[in-house]
């Protein structure tokens, strides 16, 4: 292959996977992200409206998939595929449970709807998402399965579409999270948080160029993700409290800090749910 076929290959080839950024955001990983991606693509409908899933059990419908069929849907490994539906589940926003199909023990997998909403909430810098925001979010969603499923032995026809920006929140949507919470905006805002993040992380003045722009990013991150200083000390609470048993006895790390901030939030909205309740 030359490099004029090379180019041309690119241009009509349609072997790529749409995933959103989002997904990734939320999972923490990209793996676990790209999975999540597919399992939310099985969980919408199909063009005539009707459920892709046909798997019926204890009321729900469910995604069945050996380990080994992934990597033709999404490129995971069995084990790639473990390790990130163990992820996914352990955040809360996946069920799975281990059923018989087409006469083999397979593992079923389902969305929890109200907790995988609540953190796509966050993640996208809404309140809440209503049904009207959960049509908008999801309907750009595209089929993994329809661009990786490739007959090698044809030539492709079509250019790849251009993936379409995420559509901003419908206007029934509350924006930026609770009603009366301050949100950083400024730069005065974002270096307030920054410092937060620093205490909390145990990241020195002294640290690397390096560590300090990774710093900056995790700042960036939380900022989209509402963050606020005061939820930064409510997070290092959390990790001394709920987490130490699980890790070292040291502060969180900056990657720490990306991949549990979501989990941190289920909790804290849960904790909220069972003070109301008490009252």
């Amino acid at each position: 292959m030359n490099k004029d076929e090379f180019l041309a290959f690119e241009k009509a080839s349609r072997d790529t996977i749409d995933v959103k950024r989002v997904y990734i955001d939320m999972a923490g990983d990209l793996a676990a992200g790209v999975l999540l991606s597919q399992i939310v693509y099985w969980h919408l409908p199909d063009e005539s409206g009707k459920p892709k899933l046909r798997v019926f059990n204890e009321e729900h419908l469910w995604l069945a998939k050996r380990r080994e069929d992934w990597w033709d849907e999404c490129r995971l490994t069995p084990r790639q595929f473990d390790t990130a539906i163990a992820r996914l589940a352990d955040m809360g926003i996946v069920e799975t449970k281990v059923l018989r199909f087409n006469g083999s023990p397979t593992k079923h997998v389902r969305i929890e709807w109200d907790k995988f909403l609540q953190l796509l909430a966050m993640m996208l810098g809404v309140k809440s998402i209503s049904r009207k925001c959960d049509i908008e979010v999801t309907e750009n969603a595209k089929s993994i399965t329809e661009n990786t499923n490739i007959d090698y032995n044809t030539s492709p026809t079509g250019a790849a579409p251009i993936p379409k920006p995420p559509d901003p929140p419908p206007e029934d949507c509350e924006i930026l999270g609770k009603p009366g919470a301050h949100h950083p905006s400024s730069r005065g805002d974002h270096m307030r948080l920054l410092r937060r993040v620093q205490d909390v992380c145990g990241v020195s003045e002294a640290s690397t160029s390096n560590a300090m722009a990774r710093l900056h990013q995790a700042t960036k991150y939380l900022t989209r993700a509402l963050a606020t200083p005061e939820l930064m000390d409510e997070f290092g609470a959390w990790w001394w409290g709920c987490r130490l048993g699980h890790r070292a006895n040291a502060p969180p790390s900056l990657s720490d800090l990306r991949n549990e901030w979501g989990k941190f939030m289920i909790w804290r909205d849960k904790r909220d749910e069972d003070v109301n309740w008490l009252d």
